[in-house]
């Protein structure tokens, strides 16, 4: 079974808001390499009882914002589209080219169930606990609000519809910006009670 992920190696350096469905989705076109950003058109819906599964656009139009992709993620993708290069020349009239930029060996669309393995493996390797693929997500989250980037931009790059679902989900974590800016506040007050007691 092709589990052709390039070793795991969007996983481990791209993205993380990224869901399964949409990255086993994703197409070169849909890649802008100027604006380093990465546009979700697609995703692909499993098989289910009664349902033939394929690819179908996002649900809503949050999905359909593009997702910002670091450096280390474009330098691992243009290797991985060298090293996919060469598997096309040898899948020769068997190959199935979709654009898609995860694939098995003949180009078609890799099985959901084969992605959680990688992702297992890769855990396994690291010693790190099994988690889900949507455990990356909140991954992604915490190390933003850990490093203190703005509320807003984490909102956008989760592509949550409103600041309140960013706030509802993941404002626990954001105790001690919340102790940082009333400490702040309390400066200013305190600061103006103490230059008027002057005057």
């Amino acid at each position: 079974v092709d589990t052709n992920l390039g070793d795991g190696t969007f996983l481990s350096n791209c993205d993380r808001t990224i869901g399964v469905g949409e990255l086993l989705a994703m197409k070169w076109s849909n890649i802008d390499w100027g604006s380093q950003r990465y546009f979700v058109r697609e995703a692909l819906a499993r098989k289910r009882e009664g349902y033939e599964g394929g690819f179908a656009e996002p649900k809503t139009d949050e999905s359909r914002q593009p997702v910002n992709l670091t450096h280390a993620c474009l330098e691992a993708l243009r290797a991985y589209k060298s090293a996919q290069a060469e598997s096309k020349l040898k899948g020769g009239g068997n190959y199935q080219d979709l654009d898609l930029v995860f694939s098995t060996s003949t180009g078609t669309p890799l099985e959901y169930r084969n992605t959680i393995r990688v992702l297992k493996s890769l855990l396994e390797k690291a010693g790190l606990k099994e988690i889900r693929f949507h455990d990356l997500r909140h991954t992604c989250a915490s190390l933003l609000i850990a490093q203190g980037e703005n509320p807003k931009y984490i909102q956008k790059h989760l592509r949550h519809a409103s600041i309140e679902i960013t706030f509802n989900t993941y404002g626990h974590l954001f105790p001690e910006q919340n102790r940082e800016a009333m400490n702040r506040l309390d400066d200013i007050i305190l600061g103006k009670v103490k230059e008027q007691k002057k005057a």
